[in-house]
């Protein structure tokens, strides 16, 4: 992968603002990607931000018996202020937050937040 980092906004950076955008892309044979729609947008420019970051970047081409393919693609791209670590609190306010607004986590990590969320016990 190649390209430029997402520049931070200035807002965000005085919000101390932190968001995983979430998009579902085309990843063409060139390595680009396109027809990309928002999933999960983030206040502060953030979204837009990580838009013109993904119109630089060139991925490793997916491939089939060896050749370039077309492929559909689920991407997401955390953006928090350079230095910032989450804590164990703020994550779960960012997680309690994403539940409220109806979305549903794909990976194993983001199902487990969101067991955490549901079922506090569970650890």
């Amino acid at each position: 992968m190649e390209g430029n980092l997402p520049h931070y906004p200035p807002a965000a950076l005085v919000a101390r603002a932190f968001a995983l955008i979430v998009f579902r892309c085309r990843l063409g044979v060139d390595g680009r990607l396109r027809a990309c729609d928002v999933l999960e947008m983030a206040p502060y420019g953030l979204t837009e931000a990580a838009i013109e970051a993904l119109k630089t970047r060139r991925y490793r081409l997916a491939l089939l018996a060896g050749h370039p393919i077309d492929v559909s693609y689920l991407l997401m791209v955390q953006m928090r202020p350079r230095g910032m670590e989450l804590s164990s609190e703020r994550r779960m306010q960012w997680v309690r937050m994403r539940t409220v607004k109806g979305a549903r986590p794909s990976s194993k990590q983001g199902r487990r937040s969101w067991l955490l969320v549901l079922h506090p016990a569970v650890e």
